[in-house]
């Protein structure tokens, strides 16, 4: 099932937050090396997981993570604003109806297919929310050869700046223009299926939504680029 949870509700939901912030402490500090701070040893959360921040979340049948990704709100501090402006040299996009892409995490233990199946899950989770929200653009900053493949998903999207090398990195910043065509789209190139996207309803206390995951033995779309443990989202 997939979740959209503000962080107003990890007092709600405990265990739900911290085996996120687990799983990203497992991915992003001991997998990928990155210099990023750790709550008690083993939580990854940053200054931008506090109030504003939603959370695009896959978990289990126990409510455990499975995979996720964060959203900023472009009108708060957010990562483009505040630390990486330097890769947009004609200005950060910034606005109410802007939202930033921020730590997608795959946990590597769920394998290649189940890490793709759960990564166009979000996606396809994402994109609803977010044109139900009235977000009509999204940013994020990738490494170059993901922000390639970000860039060929389907829907329009475009850099916003060149890529620059940073902590032994090359990194770049992207922009996607959302609209009711971005998940017919995201269809075209097998990452959003028509008709086949999560179904949401209203979480029984009216917070979040809820939708279902592909099978974890689905297959998922095939091609090159998929996301690997290494190919993360800041």
């Amino acid at each position: 099932m997939i979740r959209v949870l503000p962080f107003e509700d990890r007092a709600r939901a405990p265990r739900t937050f911290d085996t996120m912030f687990e799983d990203r402490k497992r991915l992003f500090v001991d997998l990928l090396g990155w210099d990023v701070p750790v709550v008690d040893g083993r939580l990854e959360l940053d200054a931008f997981d506090t109030d504003g921040a939603l959370y695009v979340m896959a978990l289990d049948a126990d409510g455990r993570h499975q995979g996720s990704l964060r959203l900023l709100p472009s009108d708060r501090p957010h990562l483009l604003g505040t630390v990486f402006a330097h890769l947009c040299p004609l200005g950060v996009p910034q606005g109410s109806g802007i939202y930033e892409i921020t730590r997608l995490c795959l946990p590597s233990r769920l394998g290649a297919r189940c890490r793709l199946a759960v990564r166009n899950a979000l996606i396809s989770a994402m994109v609803d929310h977010a044109l139900r929200a009235g977000v009509t653009r999204l940013t994020g900053l990738v490494e170059e050869s993901f922000r390639k493949h970000v860039l060929t998903m389907g829907w329009l999207a475009e850099p916003l700046g060149p890529a620059i090398a940073s902590d032994g990195q090359l990194l770049g910043a992207f922009q996607l223009h959302l609209d009711d065509d971005t998940p017919t789209r995201l269809g075209w190139t097998g990452i959003y299926r028509e008709g086949e996207g999560p179904h949401f309803a209203p979480l029984p206390d009216g917070s979040g939504m809820i939708g279902l995951l592909p099978e974890e033995g689905d297959d998922g779309p095939e091609h090159s680029g998929g996301q690997g443990a290494d190919e993360d989202a800041r």
